[in-house]
């Protein structure tokens, strides 16, 4: 009604004054609060500081609404089953949840300030509470307490440095730590011995993680400090790779290892996803070259980057790009500064999506095209971790805003399908929007006996002989230009397959028309993103992979037997893969 004012001052009073500026009344809360509102009707009094509370208007009292305590939860690990969640807050409270419904049934008081991680099997939950011990707790006792965690553990390490992040080895025999933010550890779980030690160049180490064979190491720490007035010496690595039964360091790309901040391995032991400084952040500039505006600074060298390393991490394989990202690196004087830090991210079960924390909340790529799928929007405050559940379908995450969020990725259970019958879907498969071939995909998956239908009608190995492959090229300067047209999308389909030949041809010095086609052929293939023909080609194996049947699996096989390069060729190798593994297990 105007009559009124609420102030929050420095003092930490919370007070209620009249229109003349006189004091009606003081809230009894003893710190200066960030936000302050009311209720519609006037009657009620939000305030947000630590906590969100509801006051009465006319008698200062507290409202028994949001005056829960909240707190920021540092860590998450999501149980193998896909059924369970644990999650540890900054309050010392360890809590396990039912992702289905949210449910919590363990909440209990025990400090885990240096990571939590399920077993591999998921009987044991591991917890380091912030000193120089691990504790390994059987899940199943956790699952029937009705008690506050105090009973001793199944098993404890006793590290010999302060403990603040963990990682089991797949096969749940070994458990490496950071220790002291200043090495790695490896120890044996059954005999509770340290059986490798890794000492990274980096200042601080923060994270650490093993590739889905066992056989390597991944540590993330504090950036190289870089002086733009001596730039040779900058000799320690971010970012390092190991030998998890030696310790022995890997050769790396000088950019992965000095300019990513935050690895993942992809799942299928072939690649590693990276996300990276800006370029410029190693570059040495001198006074004259300095714009304080960053105009003359090109925009691709001003954007934080993620990035696919192949299985060696010398080569780049693909670079992703945000367009949301790219236009605040455009606009006046903007910059986009990098994160100094590891942060969030994961990678789904199957490789198809990348979640990591952009603008506006958590961004799921593509793996395949490097472009968004989906923006999830919920959390306030920055996510501390994204775990995405088996089948990946799901994704949770962890926020300094005291929520714990649970994302389905497939739009099947929010009612976002897709809708359209086999031959809209299939089409929407090579759409320039990259969320609604994504929701195609998933709405495929939905439908498995029609999408099969469709692909055995339709998607054929990418198979050719040397001499079929000259054909091809050679049809590049046939008289009829429907035949030269089809030539340009079978060898576009080849990809790296047809490269040596394309490139020969072009040294043969061939028509205009024949040299324009080939260059825009081997742009295509030595362009990180594939083409939208061979996105749709892709995101079928996708749909395969999905749906998982013995007939999606035959299918597979016969994808896979095509031409060795062909992208269809190892994608649908790379799915099989997956799927063998799986059902292994």
């Amino acid at each position: 009604d105007g009559k009124s004012l609420a102030v929050s001052l420095p003092d930490g009073s919370t007070r209620l004054l009249n229109s003349a500026g006189r004091e009606l009344r003081r809230l009894p809360a003893s710190q200066q609060m960030n936000a302050v509102s009311f209720s519609p009707d006037g009657k009620a009094l939000i305030t947000g500081g630590n906590q969100i509370e509801s006051w009465k208007v006319d008698s200062a009292e507290p409202i028994a609404v949001l005056s829960q305590a909240r707190n920021p939860i540092l860590a998450l690990s999501v149980s193998p089953d896909g059924k369970t969640v644990a999650l540890a807050d900054d309050a010392n409270r360890l809590r396990l949840v039912e992702i289905a419904t949210g449910k919590v049934f363990f909440n209990g008081e025990f400090s885990c300030r240096g990571g939590i991680a399920f077993s591999p099997l998921g009987k044991i939950l591991a917890v380091a509470s912030g000193d120089n011990s691990i504790g390994l707790w059987d899940v199943a006792a956790l699952r029937t307490s009705e008690k506050p965690l105090r009973s001793d553990p199944v098993a404890r390490f006793h590290c010999k440095g302060k403990v603040s992040d963990l990682a089991f080895a797949p096969d749940g025999k070994r458990l490496a730590t950071v220790e002291d933010a200043a090495f790695c550890r490896i120890y044996d779980v059954s005999s509770k011995q340290a059986t490798v030690t890794v000492r990274p160049s980096s200042r601080r180490v923060y994270a650490v993680a093993f590739s889905p064979d066992g056989k390597l190491l991944a540590t993330t720490g504090d950036q190289p400090m870089f002086r733009h007035w001596e730039p040779k010496e900058q000799t320690s690595q971010s970012v390092g790779l190991w030998d998890s039964f030696t310790g022995k360091a890997l050769a790396i790309s000088e950019d992965l290892g000095q300019l990513a901040h935050t690895v993942a391995f992809h799942p299928s032991g072939k690649s590693l996803a990276a996300v990276h400084l800006p370029v410029v952040a190693k570059t040495p500039l001198s006074g004259s070259d300095i714009d304080f505006n960053h105009q003359r600074l090109p925009v691709e060298d001003r954007m934080e980057t993620i990035r696919i390393w192949n299985g060696g991490f010398a080569r780049e394989l693909i670079r992703f790009e945000d367009p949301v990202q790219r236009k605040i690196a455009e606009q006046a004087g903007g910059w986009v500064s990098g994160r100094s830090r590891a942060v969030a991210v994961a990678i789904s079960p199957d490789g198809w999506l990348l979640a990591v924390p952009g603008p506006g909340g958590i961004v799921l790529f593509e793996t395949a095209s490097g472009l968004p799928r989906l923006r999830l929007k919920g959390h306030l405050q920055e996510i501390t971790a994204l775990s995405f559940t088996p089948d990946g379908k799901t994704l949770v995450s962890t926020s300094h805003d005291s929520t714990l969020l649970v994302w389905d990725v497939t739009g099947l259970r929010t009612g976002t399908k897709l809708p359209g019958n086999s031959e809209e879907l299939c089409a929407a498969l090579a759409d320039v929007n990259v969320e609604k071939a994504g929701r195609a995909v998933f709405a495929m998956a939905d439908a498995p006996a029609e999408s099969l239908n469709w692909f055995r009608q339709r998607l054929r190995p990418v198979s050719v002989s040397q001499e079929g492959l000259q054909k091809l090229v050679a049809d590049l300067e046939h008289p009829k230009f429907a035949i030269r047209e089809q030539a340009m999308r079978e060898l576009a389909a080849l990809g790296p397959v047809a490269e040596t030949t394309l490139e020969k041809k072009l040294q043969a010095n061939p028509s205009l028309e024949v040299s324009t086609r080939i260059k825009k052929l081997l742009t295509g293939i030595h362009s990180t993103r594939p083409p939208p023909d061979q996105l749709r080609a892709i995101r079928s194996v996708e749909v395969l992979e999905r749906i998982g049947s013995n007939e999606a699996v035959d299918l597979l096989r016969r994808l896979a037997a095509g031409s060795e390069g062909a992208y269809l060729t190892s994608h649908a190798g790379d799915a099989l893969d997956r799927l063998n593994h799986r059902k292994s297990q």
